[in-house]
């Protein structure tokens, strides 16, 4: 979304210095808190029991030898030979942009079938971003001559929102801490 404020982001940052120290005072204070309150604990030692890595593949196996009973080892094998020969995400995927084409596309005859679908179905996402340039370079070139901003995606995760509101905490904090008021006119 466009707003048209980008040239306000040029004028002098006048209170970022003031919400730094209101900030950094309250983390401080924070810090302190958290120190004393923490200082008589007895820090956990260390767990050093071996932990089993589900990525391990031989781990795995050795685990399920060792501790399962014979249908559960056999399961797992004939679980884990499946998945490895029959990964067809790359398959699925292509299928998939095949099916949403817009025009016919035909697999290459010299090739393995699978092979084949992924190969044409790359070919066929090549051919429709090559087909777009020419329409995203005219609206690049608009935009450039009527000084327009780029649209931007916006990264409005809920933990961006939230750390606003922390740093909002702060700054009042720390106005409070040198006795100033709870609010924002400084």
């Amino acid at each position: 979304m466009v707003t048209g404020l980008s040239t306000l982001y040029n004028l002098p940052d006048i209170k970022g210095g003031k919400e730094r120290k209101y900030a950094d005072l309250a983390r401080e204070r924070d810090r302190k808190l958290w120190e004393e309150k923490n200082k008589n604990k007895q820090a956990l030692p260390p767990d050093t029991r071996p932990r089993l890595d589900f990525f391990d593949r031989e781990m795995k196996t050795e685990f399920i030898k060792r501790f399962e009973d014979y249908k559960t080892q056999y399961t797992y094998e004939c679980n884990d030979t499946y998945y490895s020969v029959y990964d067809d995400r790359d398959l699925d995927d292509a299928i998939e942009t095949l099916h949403l084409a817009d025009r016919t596309v035909y697999l290459d005859p010299t090739l393995p079938w699978r092979e084949s679908i992924i190969a044409s179905a790359n070919n066929y996402s090549k051919q429709r971003i090559i087909e777009a340039f020419p329409e995203v370079y005219k609206n690049y070139l608009f935009r450039i001559e009527n000084h327009l901003e780029f649209e931007k995606k916006q990264k409005s995760m809920p933990i961006y929102l939230n750390s606003s509101e922390i740093l909002k905490g702060l700054i009042l904090d720390g106005r409070e801490i040198l006795g100033e008021p709870r609010d924002f006119n400084y």
